[in-house]
């Protein structure tokens, strides 16, 4: 007797449906796993990478140095309103920090440098804050911060 085209009888005893069942199964949700692991990845790593920044910028900021978060502050509201993309340290944050902080302290250098700009936020902007941005990458990168 000849079951679905090709199977006999016989066969029909010796294969196992189940296991079959159970294979075809684990593809199916192997994939939508792996299709859904990826976009929580792409979440997670802006979130990590900003957590990663913040830590970053509270050790800096308990450094040699003291507490610039002042100036940081009014700096990159400074950069942000000539148009360049700042990075934030909330959870939808996209833009990097690592190259960022180098745009920072040479956006800070053209301001010391300028013979009309004497102060921010009525705080000096000295060789202090550079120093700042420079111990600022090191923990970014310590911290494996992109």
């Amino acid at each position: 007797m000849e079951i679905n085209n090709n199977l006999n009888y016989k066969n029909i005893i010796n294969f196992d449906f189940y296991k079959n069942y159970l294979s075809a199964s684990n593809n199916k949700s192997t994939v939508n796993t792996t299709t859904d692991s990826i976009e929580i990845n792409e979440t997670n790593f802006n979130v990590i990478n900003t957590k990663k920044a913040y830590d970053a910028f509270k050790e800096a900021n308990q450094g040699e140095f003291g507490d610039n978060s002042f100036l940081y502050a009014i700096i990159k509201d400074m950069m942000k309103d000539d148009g360049i993309d700042v990075p934030d340290f909330t959870p939808n944050n996209t833009t990097a920090f690592l190259p960022f902080i180098d745009k920072m302290k040479e956006y800070a250098k053209n301001l010391m440098t300028d013979p009309n700009y004497h102060q921010v936020g009525g705080m000096p902007l000295t060789d202090e804050f550079l120093d700042f941005c420079d111990l600022y990458k090191e923990k970014l990168i310590q911290y494996d911060c992109k």
